[in-house]
């Protein structure tokens, strides 16, 4: 890939996590300077605007969208932020219709959390797969967004849902205006975890859930000791750990202990595993494994004039995929796979891609033998990695366009995001052996 998208697109990326995860972002007012004092004593200016978060109970009503029974987090009382007690009654498994149109293999999610009728409803978290399968489990979390009944895009109220598929929902997160806790989604190893830093405090709540029970994980670090933000969040069962960016900062929220290893600006395509995690590394152009304790294996770097361009992990079957992308186009890519082993590593090409002008391939994802990648604002492709088989998926006529990449395959069905006026619309779910193969 060309330097600016080596570049610019991580830091993009993390400038963008970093608004949802500031302890304010783009749903709620800018606080004045004043509320931008952690724990702001007696003497800090007041006045009209500002938000005293210190001064006791806050006594934020649950939204009326919120159903079944719900329960603070400890050490948050005092903010608009709760979990649901009994998840499957506060949040449906995701359902689906067919296509308007009748349109062959194609269907459309049901979304019945909102009457809104523009976009904004749906929203994943951008340093963390929307879907991620582990020990023959699959899981798809995402935000659901609660938007104002009359005109304006800012929700009113937000839920994270982690369903199990097959299984149902397995936690709701539920948060509400003005979101002074801001909560950071990961999950792996049957645990989902929230990082929470709320406005006007100098501290930092972290929790680990595992989905199998009702104990909590929880500890409480002081900011100071983090990096700018939270956006990649890896709790496993296995370690229940948070990595904090820029910085390699891992907290243990299980063992309560905090390790910062070494700084690590320039890493992406994080790819967590038991022992530790794959990576890009751009400054140097390779593929990395940085084990808990911050010590590199490096693996792989492309041949002179190839670039990375985009990695996805499938831990059932330690699979890495990867593209590499010929400096000086934008347009010829190369598929690999390889054993996900840091004592050997030995890549094989599954498809060469020279898209013409039809635009570029996307950070691929992969679950067992599939691969699937978005190629442009209309199409993505779907690949068998055993035999290089490829079909090309179109979005019906009618829709929106690809919100980005796709985020689920199996050996029948992608999902794709479709994009409105104010972001993620709704998503589809397309058979793609219907869909024409392709060279």
């Amino acid at each position: 890939m060309n330097r600016w998208n080596r570049l610019g697109f991580p830091l993009l990326g993390a400038l963008l996590a970093a608004c949802n995860l500031l302890p304010w972002n783009n749903d709620a007012p800018v606080p004045p300077e004043s509320s931008k004092i952690p724990d702001a004593g007696p003497d800090a200016r007041r006045d009209a605007t500002f938000v005293d978060l210190d001064a006791g109970p806050a006594d934020y009503p649950l939204p009326e969208e919120f159903t079944g029974s719900w329960a603070t987090l400890p050490g948050l009382e005092d903010y608009p932020i709760w979990r649901a007690q009994t998840p499957s009654a506060s949040a449906t498994p995701i359902r689906w219709r067919a296509c308007s149109g009748e349109i062959p293999g194609c269907e459309a999610l049901v979304v019945d959390w909102t009457d809104a009728p523009y976009g904004g409803a749906l929203k994943t978290f951008p340093y963390a797969p929307a879907f991620y399968r582990e020990g023959g489990r699959s899981f798809f979390t995402y935000q659901r967004r609660f938007m104002p009944s009359g005109d304006g895009s800012s929700a009113v109220a937000e839920q994270t849902v982690v369903e199990e598929l097959g299984v149902g929902v397995r936690f709701v997160l539920g948060e509400a205006a003005p979101f002074n806790a801001i909560a950071s989604m990961s999950f792996g190893g049957g645990t989902f975890g929230v990082a929470a830093a709320p406005r006007g405090r100098s501290s930092v709540n972290e929790y680990a859930f595992p989905l199998d029970g009702n104990t909590i994980h929880s500890a409480v670090w002081d900011r100071s000791l983090l990096p700018f933000r939270d956006s990649l969040g890896v709790p496993f069962n296995y370690g229940v750990r948070f990595a904090h960016w820029p910085f390699l900062t891992l907290t243990d929220v299980r063992e309560k202990s905090l390790l910062v290893p070494e700084k690590l600006a320039g890493l992406s395509d994080i790819q967590p595993v038991q022992d530790g995690f794959y990576a890009v590394n751009i400054s140097t152009d390779r593929i990395d494994f940085i084990d808990w304790g911050g010590a590199f294996t490096p693996l792989y770097a492309p041949p002179v004039g190839w670039g990375l361009a985009g990695m996805a992990l499938d831990r059932d079957t330690s699979t890495l995929v990867w593209f590499e992308e010929r400096r000086g186009t934008s347009t010829t890519f190369q598929l690999f796979a390889a054993d996900a082993s840091r004592s050997g590593f030995t890549k094989r090409l599954v498809r060469a891609i020279d898209l013409g002008s039809n635009g570029r391939a996307g950070t691929p994802i992969v679950q067992g033998d599939f691969v699937a990648y978005r190629i442009n604002p209309r199409e993505t492709e779907v690949v068998r990695l055993s035999t290089g088989e490829t079909h090309r998926v179109t979005v019906p006529a009618g829709y929106p366009d690809l919100g980005g990449g796709p985020w689920y395959v199996d050996d029948n069905v992608i999902w794709v995001p479709l994009t409105g006026s104010n972001g993620i619309s709704t998503m589809l779910r397309l058979f793609w052996k219907l869909a024409p193969t392709v060279r």
